[in-house]
C-alpha cells in the first residue's frame, strides 16, 4: 500500500477515535445532571415528609447526595488504579530493544572513528534547553491558535453548563429537577451529536 494511503487512512482513523472519545466524554456531564436530577426529586432530609410537593417554594432538594454518592464512585474506581506501578517497565518492549540498537550502533561508529567522547560532548552540547523550547512552541502560530480557540471554548462552556439549568428553572417556570434533566440530556446529546456528524461529512 502507498505510503500517502497509509497516512490518508491513518489521519481518518485517528480523526474518528478522537470524536467518539470526544463524545464518550460528554456522558460524565450528562450522568452528572441526570444525578443532579434524581438528588433534586428528593427532599432535603430523606426521611422525612414535609408535606408539600416539588413545585412548592419551600421544596429543598438533597444537594448533598450527590456528594456521597460520587465519592463511594471515585474510591471504588481508585482502588484498581492504585495497582498499577508509579512506572511502567521498560524491559522488552520495541522502544528498549530499539533505543539498544541505536546506543550500540553510535558506540560501534565512536570506536570507529575514535573520537567517541567528543561525539558525546557536542551532542550533550546541541540538546536544546527549556527555554528555548519554550520560546519556539509559544511561536507556532498553530499550537497557540489552537491553545486560545480550546481557552475561549472552556470559558464559554463552563458559563453555560454551569448557569442553563437555572436559567431554564426561572425563565420557563420549570422544577429544578426538570431543568437539571433538560440541561444534561438535550445539551450533552446534542453535543455528541454533533461531533458525531463531523465523521459523517
Amino acid at each position: 500500500m502507498p505510503f500517502s494511503v497509509c497516512t490518508i487512512l491513518h489521519t481518518v482513523a485517528l480523526l474518528v477515535h478522537t470524536t467518539y472519545l470526544v463524545s464518550c466524554r460528554l456522558l460524565g456531564p450528562t450522568l452528572g445532571f441526570l444525578l443532579g436530577t434524581f438528588c433534586l426529586t428528593t427532599y432535603v432530609y430523606p426521611r422525612v415528609d414535609p408535606g408539600f410537593s416539588e413545585g412548592d417554594p419551600r421544596w429543598i432538594g438533597a444537594w448533598w447526595l450527590g456528594y456521597p454518592i460520587i465519592g463511594t464512585l471515585i474510591l471504588l474506581f481508585a482502588g484498581p488504579l492504585a495497582c498499577f506501578p508509579q512506572r511502567l517497565p521498560k524491559h522488552g518492549t520495541d522502544a528498549h530493544i530499539r533505543e539498544k540498537e541505536n546506543a550500540k550502533a553510535a558506540l560501534a561508529v565512536g570506536e570507529s572513528s575514535g573520537d567517541g567522547d567528543g561525539d558525546r560532548a557536542d551532542g550533550e552540547e546541541e540538546k536544546p534547553s527549556f527555554r528555548k523550547a519554550f520560546v519556539r512552541l509559544l511561536r507556532n502560530r498553530l499550537f497557540m491558535y489552537n491553545f486560545f480557540s480550546g481557552l475561549f471554548y472552556v470559558f464559554a462552556f463552563m458559563g453555560f453548563g454551569t448557569f442553563m439549568p437555572k436559567y431554564i428553572e426561572y425563565q420557563f417556570r420549570k422544577k429544578g429537577s426538570t431543568s437539571s434533566s433538560y440541561a444534561g440530556t438535550v445539551g450533552t446529546i446534542s453535543k455528541a451529536l454533533g461531533l458525531l456528524v463531523i465523521i459523517i461529512r
